[in-house]
């Protein structure tokens, strides 16, 4: 069925009026006992779940200034292996190292080697040329990743089948329920069957040994449509069961899942939509009123089966699986089906009653409160439905909604020089990654998305203000802290703006956009592989050079915060127990504490171990590689914008030891960012981006810090 839902003829009942009896003789008997009428009250918010406890480096009151540049020469230690790199950099190069304190070297090819995949591949090449050596932030980051996909693959192995165990619990009542409803709930009951029944033929029956259900026959062929959308995930049409416009290229499937059917499940569930608002109520809204009250009941239906006190272990589930997706990346950005019931209560309407779901004044109490309560920060569909409510909801993080806050009218008509795949009919619709970067305050930002006539739009020059505020009202009442997703986020925030040692200008923006973009791979529930056994061996120093870590105790302090937050939530909430975030949590540890000790010009601590740790970290999650991740799209258009990493690259750059004003020359990995705007039906997936990786270009952005010597080509 295409089209918008047919609306439900809803007939006006009127009650007969009955004349007043005669008063009742007067009884000397007590009167009798009336029945005590239940009456229930709001639930009480539920206690933030942070698990967040912060990690103060150990920070001398003053400092260690940083390197003073440019540096002589002659006065650069080139020990062991170092001395040839610096021989085989051209004299331009050697000039840009001294000035600025690095250098990116890179290369071209048609393939990459397995240094330039694997950080324990490149630190074990270092190693083998005896070249000091320094783990990166991108390391780090990267390593951190490797150790939350893991716990997250333990997590989601349980977690799937409790998501199909929901679903048949909804589908058996809903089934049972229907009967007899009559017509005033019957459509209700139709869509809600509906939307439970696309997601549980979606997800895969292998992770409860169950046979897929068969499809009833008044639903087989609305059913079946919406599974072929979602599994075409091309296009952007109106949804068979829910009536409502939607985007279908959302549901391309990460090629790491190890189920592809729970993880389209999930997605549906988050991204169905019951639209409580009619047109009248809301500009470009898909239904009128009797429609809007229809969706409204259908969602009613599906929260009154959530409830605990009709039915406990639903609640169980259905809460298990929100507590876990909330505590990772954020609470829903649009109403919940808890939420919606909150929102009956105040109004009077008992969810937990078939009546109340029944009666139209208590329909549009519910739909009238919830159109005043909040709204979403950010859309994610291509058309506008106004307030919605979905069974678990997409979240909306700090940088989603920084992206949000530099599309559209506000920001002006495109000019000439504004690249064309950017704006629609004169308006920005496809972001630039540079704008995180510009919102992270990173070192150049605006000189980058200027040269790539990113911000050829006529009130680009009020993009400051905007970003500053966006960023005012996060930290105001978006705390950064409150899920793991924004605790890695303030930690490349404050790589961003690391000021303990030099700069290196664009080789920290390009940083900063690699390892947020390394963090958002993570934005994907129910998509990782497998879990694997880990490795129970200690990894041991693999050389004998010197290892240096970057001096950003601030930013590795939150790195080891967000990955304590998680073993500790997860523990809390799944009961995870043993995972790869110990072997995490002691890496960056060891790392912060070199860390305070170079900032403070403290003795030396032993690092050696740090480059075998990451290794192990890859071989027991065995998917290591270029990522990519989708930021943002524009359905008119079919249009979105992806990021990905790219080829790890040797960062040639000058550090100091601790108690010693020497320049050293070290190498460390550098991780590649590459920004991808193309048709939404050819969304990006890691194993797509690594077959076009190695022949991909980066923005010109990146040519001051970065030099390709002729001839080097990866082998």
């Amino acid at each position: 069925m295409t089209g918008g839902l047919r609306a439900l003829v809803l007939t006006a009942l009127c009650a007969a009026a009955c004349a007043r009896p005669p008063a009742p003789p007067v009884s000397p008997a007590p009167p009798p006992k009336l029945p005590v009428v239940r009456v229930r009250a709001p639930r009480p918010p539920a206690p933030a779940e942070w698990f967040w406890t912060p990690i103060e480096p150990h920070l001398h009151v003053e400092p260690r200034r940083p390197l003073a540049l440019p540096v002589a020469e002659a006065a650069i230690a080139r020990t062991d292996g170092a001395a040839k790199i610096w021989n085989d950099l051209p004299p331009e190069a050697r000039e840009r190292v001294r000035k600025n304190g690095g250098l990116v070297v890179g290369s071209e090819g048609d393939s990459l080697s397995k240094g330039e995949l694997s950080f324990g591949a490149f630190y074990n090449d270092l190693a083998e040329r005896k070249v000091p050596q320094i783990v990166t932030f991108d390391a780090l980051v990267a390593a951190t990743r490797l150790g939350l996909e893991s716990a997250l693959a333990q997590v989601e192995d349980e977690l799937a089948p409790a998501l199909v165990s929901l679903l048949t619990r909804l589908e058996s009542r809903l089934e049972s329920e229907k009967k007899g409803v009559g017509t005033t709930l019957a459509e209700a009951y139709r869509i809600a069957r509906g939307a439970v029944l696309v997601a549980r033929v979606l997800a895969d029956p292998k992770t409860d040994a169950k046979v897929e259900p068969k499809l009833p026959a008044d639903l087989a062929v609305a059913v079946a449509a919406e599974k072929a959308l979602i599994e075409a995930h091309g296009v952007v049409s109106t949804s068979p069961i829910l009536g409502v416009p939607m985007d279908y290229t959302r549901f391309v499937v990460p090629s790491a899942a190890a189920r592809a059917g729970t993880f389209r499940a999930l997605a549906w569930l988050g991204g169905a939509s019951f639209a409580l608002a009619a047109r009248t109520e809301h500009a470009g809204a898909a239904f009128d009123v009797a429609e809007a009250r229809t969706a409204t009941r259908a969602a009613m239906l599906l929260a009154r089966l959530c409830n605990a006190d009709v039915d406990a272990a639903t609640n169980a589930l259905y809460t298990r699986i929100g507590r876990y997706l909330s505590f990772v990346w954020g609470a829903s950005d649009d109403l919940t089906l808890l939420e919606l019931d909150d929102i009956g209560t105040k109004a009077g309407v008992d969810l937990t009653k078939p009546e109340h779901i029944r009666d139209v004044a208590k329909v549009d109490r519910v739909r009238a409160g919830a159109l005043a309560a909040r709204g979403p920060a950010i859309y994610d569909g291509p058309a506008g439905v106004g307030r919605t409510a979905r069974v678990f909801g997409g979240h909306a993080s700090p940088d989603a909604r920084a992206i949000s806050a530099l599309l559209g009218a506000s920001i002006g008509k495109a000019e000439a020089e504004a690249p064309p795949s950017s704006h629609r009919d004169g308006v920005r619709v496809i972001p630039s990654t540079l704008d995180v970067g510009c919102w992270l305050d990173a070192p150049d930002c605006r000189g980058a998305i200027h040269e790539m006539r990113a911000d050829a739009f006529e009130q680009w020059s009020n993009v400051s203000a905007r970003l500053r505020e966006t960023r005012s009202e996060t930290d105001a009442t978006e705390p950064w802290h409150a899920t793991v997703y924004g605790s890695l986020l303030a930690a490349v925030a404050a790589h961003a703006v690391a000021s303990h040692d030099m700069t290196l200008g664009r080789v920290r923006l390009e940083q900063t956009l690699s390892s947020w973009t390394t963090i958002r791979h993570l934005d994907a529930p129910l998509s990782r592989a497998k879990p694997r056994p880990r490795s129970s061996a200690t990894p041991a120093a693999n050389t004998t050079v010197p290892i240096y870590v970057e001096a950003e105790p601030e930013s590795i302090a939150l790195l080891a915060g967000a990955v304590q937050q998680a073993r500790r939530g997860l523990e809390a909430i799944t009961g995870l127990k043993g995972s790869a975030l110990d072997d995490v949590d002691e890496l960056l540890l060891i790392a912060l504490k070199a860390a305070e000790n170079l900032v403070n010009d403290d003795a030396a601590v032993d690092v050696s171990s740090l480059p075998a740790r990451i290794a192990k970290l890859e071989e027991d999650y065995g998917d290591v590689g270029p990522i990519a991740v989708v930021v943002s799209s524009d359905p008119p258009s079919r249009r979105l914008l992806a990021s990905a990493t790219g080829r790890i690259e040797p960062l040639v750059r000058l550090v100091r030891d601790s108690g010693k004003e020497e320049p050293i020359l070290v190498v460390g990995a550098h991780v590649a960012q590459h920004e991808i705007v193309t048709d939404a039906g050819e969304a990006p997936t890691d194993a797509t981006w690594r077959w076009k990786v190695a022949s991909a270009v980066r923005g010109s952005w990146v040519a001051p810090v970065r030099f390709v010597p002729p001839g080097r080509v990866s082998p």
